[in-house]
């Protein structure tokens, strides 16, 4: 009896060990997040990266009012500090058209998401207002085959809401 008990205490140790570990960077659930639009990202050559990158909303030429429609403010979501908690949600309306890579390498589109995101909340006792910037987030699935050995610009086009072509530059840091 003692011996089971001490192997499910230790099977259970493990599980919740395991629980805490941290994602991989780069992967599905941890991708690399790019500082900005046009900051150089590091991926490893030879396995699949997962990359993200935060653009203003105008860019792909949503307006404020479809911002409205698609990703609301809730004004009821509020933090500790009673500030309006920004919000998000995935979309389908971004899709992805093509790069300009090697004919070996393999890019598309994992997931975007539509985010307002709250920059500062103004609590009076009669209103509430709020500062914030409208994006859409694109995060990219990227396989760099084990040869590519230098660094790579990379020109990507997706489709807007309106099946308009946007152009989305990706620079790429492959390391072995």
């Amino acid at each position: 009896m003692t011996h089971s008990r001490t192997m499910f205490g230790s099977l259970l140790i493990a599980l919740t060990l395991a629980a805490c570990a941290p994602a991989t960077v780069g992967g599905a659930g941890a991708p690399i997040v790019a500082s900005s639009p046009t900051s150089v990202v590091t991926v490893t050559a030879g396995k699949t990266s997962f990359v993200q990158y935060r653009l203003p909303a105008a860019y792909f030429g949503v307006t404020d009012e479809e911002m409205d429609a698609t990703v609301p403010i809730d004004w009821d979501s509020r933090n500790g500090l009673n500030n309006v908690r920004s919000s998000a949600r995935d979309v389908n309306w971004i899709r992805f058209a093509s790069a300009n890579t090697p004919k070996d390498w393999q890019i598309g589109l994992a997931r975007v998401v539509a985010e307002r995101e709250v920059s500062s909340t103004t609590n009076t006792s009669s209103a509430t207002s709020v500062r914030y910037r409208n994006n859409i987030i694109l995060t990219y699935r990227i396989d760099v085959p084990s040869t590519t050995e230098e660094a790579q610009a990379v020109l990507t086009v997706v489709k807007n809401r309106s099946g308009q072509d946007v152009t989305v530059p990706l620079m790429l840091r492959i390391t072995k």
